[in-house]
């Protein structure tokens, strides 16, 4: 008998015990509201280090999609996805890795073979915007407005040509005069393009390109 209500008293004091520990836990609406603790301004701190790091991975990759391009303020669109003509065979330098993205010559050479397709399908072949000219050692652009809204999109960012001629001159081209090119009577406004080491009939020597900004900077 003794031992059965010493028994009841402990599970008295026990329950007696944890309702007063849960009781105290509580804040109760006059307390002062409690600071966070370390391990709170941990979580708290995590979980806005987590968003930064997000929005900086969103940046790198970015940055990392169009990193041949050098930022300019006249971009309007991003690259274009699907090219209307894929190389069929890369033309890159050694350093770089094979399947890294297409180099501002291979694109321009993709670009060229792409007006050579659509000259032939035009109504006025002989006018048609921008031209390999015969020997393949230049191209001749015919009408730089039109060549600028109609095909250089597909294949770059669109800007306005002037700021494609200067991406062509970072990358080793230079204006030909008319007098120095076989190339046949051209309108107020057209400008041929040359460059040593790009020729249609020659890609390979593609490789040797380097923009001037990346050669600089090595």
């Amino acid at each position: 008998g003794v031992a059965n209500i010493n028994a009841a008293a402990a599970l008295t004091m026990l329950s007696s015990s944890r309702n007063s520990t849960a009781a105290s836990s509580l804040v109760s609406p006059s307390s002062p509201q409690q600071k966070p603790t370390n391990s709170m301004n941990t979580i708290i701190s995590s979980s806005t280090q987590g968003r930064l790091d997000n929005l900086a991975a969103q940046n790198a990759r970015s940055c990392r999609a169009g990193s041949y391009e050098r930022k300019d303020s006249a971009v309007t669109k991003p690259l274009p996805k699907n090219l209307p003509v894929v190389p069929k065979e890369r033309h890159i330098p050694a350093h770089k890795k094979k399947t890294c993205a297409l180099t501002f010559p291979e694109r321009l050479m993709s670009m060229l073979d792409y007006a050579d397709e659509m000259k032939a399908k035009s109504d006025d072949p002989d006018n048609y915007c921008v031209t390999w000219l015969p020997e393949g050692g230049a191209f001749l652009v015919r009408d730089p407005k039109a060549c600028a809204e109609t095909v250089i999109p597909k294949f770059f960012k669109a800007v306005k040509f002037s700021s494609f001629a200067r991406k062509l001159y970072r990358w080793g081209f230079h204006q030909i005069q008319r007098q120095d090119a076989d190339a046949p009577s051209l309108p107020a406004g057209a400008i041929i393009f040359a460059s040593e080491h790009f020729k249609r009939d020659a890609r390979h020597e593609m490789v040797k390109m380097r923009s001037i900004t990346v050669a600089r900077q090595k």
